[in-house]
């Protein structure tokens, strides 16, 4: 978002900044500040922090950690200046949506149970040829065009887990032997995110107020997803297919592997828009969000961008990592709010 169409804020304006939990807040930025400063690779290219972004970063791993939220206080308004939009409407600019990390049951062999395919990368050079920028469309990898150029990695009980584990990101697949593999984005085909759910709201298959990931996940199953099945031709509907690998070295108690190549935290890291925005930057997010329940409660906290995804798209959009299994995937489903964003751009150090 160009600085012109931000007006700077006071850390003072910032209702409840200084009650939350700013020392976690500073933790999961310092994350993001050790992948930026030893140039590490991201799973998705961002759009590139600044070099005073950068030299923020350097600065945050060269200092102490803050032990209080006083000491944390000071270094967020030591080094960063809020901003926000322009606008003079005082309503919600910003959308919040959530995802997680599912938890599901699969095998690394095909079986009776297990039947539907989680695919590695494929081989660029199995390009379609219609279009050499694209490879082949879900509809055709389902068909099965890409058995000579990739692999599966592991099989889950049908398309609708599949395509939850897409449309996520990633997953941890419990094995019969009771051992776990976690899934990890490595790609995907070109084509651009469509919302299925959209598209079910538009048919008047679910009315908007009912829709939900449940929602859609018992239309697919209650209409086939066989290959002429009304549930499967739905999916297929999306044409963008994500490919995964699996993560090496990533403890139970870690969240998945996010865009910026670190693992996330729950409710502190958030995915954005690439193109507009990059890894590390600090938002602060106040919205009104069913976060334990179906009623809504006020949510104001200082989030990390350490992800992003094919359906987060404009420079006021964001999506919010719940957490992993079954109860965070519940609740991510219900988030579609609008939000006030503020945002902590870099500023120059402060001389003691």
């Amino acid at each position: 978002m160009p600085l012109e169409s931000l007006r700077p804020l006071q850390f003072k304006e910032i209702i409840g900044f200084e009650s939350d939990d700013l020392v976690l807040a500073w933790d999961v930025f310092r994350k993001s500040a050790f992948h930026i400063n030893n140039q590490d690779q991201t799973l998705r290219q961002d759009s590139g922090a600044s070099d005073l972004f950068k030299h923020i970063c350097a600065r945050a791993i060269e200092i102490k950690s803050p032990q209080t939220s006083s000491e944390a206080c000071d270094l967020w308004m030591r080094f960063f200046q809020p901003y926000q939009s322009l606008d003079p409407d005082p309503s919600p600019r910003g959308f919040v949506t959530a995802y997680y990390e599912p938890i599901l049951k699969g095998s690394l062999f095909q079986t009776a149970d297990y039947s539907e395919p989680v695919l590695a990368f494929a081989d660029p050079t199995c390009a379609h040829k219609a279009n050499s920028s694209l490879w082949p469309d879900r509809a055709h990898i389902d068909a099965g065009v890409l058995a000579d150029q990739t692999k599966v990695l592991v099989w889950l009980k049908d398309a609708v887990e599949v395509f939850i584990v897409q449309a996520q990101g990633s997953a941890r697949i419990e094995l019969s032997d009771g051992s776990q593999r976690r899934l990890i984005y490595a790609g995907r085909n070109g084509y651009p995110y469509s919302s299925i759910g959209k598209i079910l709201i538009e048919r008047g298959e679910i009315a908007a107020s009912d829709m939900s990931s449940e929602a859609i996940k018992h239309w697919v199953r209650q209409n086939g997803q066989g290959p002429q099945d009304a549930g499967r031709k739905l999916l297929h509907e999306n044409k963008s297919y994500v490919f995964f690998d699996f993560a090496q070295d990533l403890a139970q108690d870690e969240g998945p592997i996010g865009g910026q190549r670190i693992s996330l935290t729950p409710l502190r890291s958030i995915a954005i828009d690439r193109h507009h925005w990059f890894y590390g930057l600090p938002i602060w997010v106040e919205a009104h969000l069913p976060l334990r329940t179906a009623q809504e409660e006020h949510f104001a906290r200082l989030m990390i961008a350490q992800d992003t995804g094919s359906a987060i798209i404009g420079e006021e959009r964001i999506d919010l990592f719940f957490g992993s299994g079954v109860a965070a995937g519940e609740r991510a489903g219900e988030i579609k709010h609008p939000a006030h964003l503020i945002y902590l751009l870099p500023k120059m150090e402060r001389s003691s």
